[in-house]
């Protein structure tokens, strides 16, 4: 059997206690029946690097394949949370990888040789999102099957890699092959994550005008789906269009409908299309939650931006967006200084000036933007605070 491996260094007498032991099967040399996934290993940067070529032997070895009917697909999903490292983030999370791993881990003590599919960045998340419940097994198997994920060996023992001959190595071109491995990187999903929110934005404002983009995001958090864009889960930023997710928004609010629009082909409202793209790229930027973002510059506001900063690159013009969310968290804070200098509360406030109390807490937490608000309640809340309006502006 013909077996690659892809390295920065030519490796012609491999060792079993090589590589990181937090990688997909644990320890031990990893190699590769597919020629092509062992170029992308190679080409870590621009610059390339080799495939290595073995033979191996592997009568009277020990091998686990994965793939075999001896074992389903949480076989794997307990091997692979096994060894990775994860971040959980509740005891129902550390529950289930505890059960997984407790029911399903194969037992390698005398193995030889691990088979089965590679865990890249996405089929890693999507192993993720199944342990927090966000999806199926079944939509995980599609998912995994769909992506058709390479198979990778690990060689685990010194009997393993006796029995493989290194035949020769081929020098790998990394102008070819490293933008061929970054398609599955974490820039990929957020690629998609980006375009995803443009399809999305346009979808609304062509196809259901009845509810406006603001309208839709606010739909957006309260469904859950925002959440999990913001956590990268490759679902929902790679496995979702953005019509499918404005879709599944509406359902998850009990809003769906079976006659929706056809999905748009080409862009027909650049406008929309740019803005939706630029708010994604800056909630991926930022970290922030659509929930903060849309609070302090609705998609209303972003959108009447669109002639100053159309031309701009995403980063410049997020720059911009900062700007604004921080002149608006300022004012907030400048009113909220005011009250509190003298001693009010924000009811007595609101009776002072009129101001409903609601509004009033709006305009301090910056979900309302004070500066926009009604030169009346403006001047009306300057004289409950013995200020001049530009004061709280």
């Amino acid at each position: 059997m013909r077996i690659y491996h892809g390295s920065k260094k030519i490796v012609s007498m491999p060792i079993c206690d090589s590589g990181n032991g937090h990688n997909d099967f644990g320890g031990g040399f990893y190699a590769t029946e597919s020629e092509e996934l062992a170029r992308e290993w190679a080409a870590i940067d621009e610059k390339g690097g080799f495939l290595n070529i073995y033979e191996l032997d592997a009568d009277g070895l020990n091998i686990l394949d994965l793939g075999s009917d001896e074992y389903d697909l949480l076989s794997w999903v307990a091997m692979i949370i096994n060894n990775r490292r994860m971040k959980l983030y509740s005891i129902d999370e550390v529950n289930t990888k505890e059960h997984i791993i407790s029911e399903y881990l194969p037992d390698v003590d005398n193995i030889d040789i691990i088979k089965g599919y590679r865990a890249d960045n996405a089929n890693f998340s999507y192993c993720m999102a199944f342990i927090r419940g966000n999806i199926t097994l079944q939509e995980l198997k599609a998912y995994i099957f769909d992506s058709s994920p390479c198979e990778q060996l690990l060689l685990r023992t010194k009997k393993a890699l006796e029995h493989i001959e290194f035949t020769e190595t081929e020098t790998v071109d990394g102008g070819i092959y490293y933008p061929r491995r970054m398609l599955s990187s974490p820039d990929r999903c957020k690629e998609d994550a980006i375009s995803s929110l443009g399809e999305l934005t346009e979808y609304i404002t062509e196809c259901t005008p009845e509810f406006s983009p603001d309208r839709f995001l606010h739909m957006f958090v309260i469904s859950g789906y925002a959440e999990r864009y913001e956590a990268g889960d490759p679902c929902i930023v790679s496995g979702l269009s953005g019509t499918e997710l404005h879709h599944k928004v509406f359902e998850a609010c009990g809003l769906g409908r079976s006659d929706w629009s056809e999905p748009l082909t080409v862009i027909t409202n650049e406008r929309a299309f740019h803005t939706g793209e630029l708010l994604g790229y800056y909630q991926q930027r930022s970290g922030l939650p659509f929930s903060d973002i849309i609070s302090h510059i609705p998609y209303a506001r972003l959108l009447s931006m669109y002639d100053e900063i159309k031309d701009m690159e995403y980063k410049d013009a997020s720059v911009i967006i900062d700007r604004k969310i921080d002149e608006r968290r300022s004012a907030a804070t400048k009113l909220q200084a005011h009250r509190k200098r003298l001693g009010l509360s924000q009811k007595a406030l609101s009776i002072a000036s009129g101001v409903n109390i609601r509004t009033l807490q709006q305009y301090e937490i910056g979900d309302k933007d004070i500066s926009r608000a009604a030169a009346g309640k403006v001047i009306s809340l300057s004289h409950a605070l013995h200020c001049n309006p530009r004061n709280i502006l």
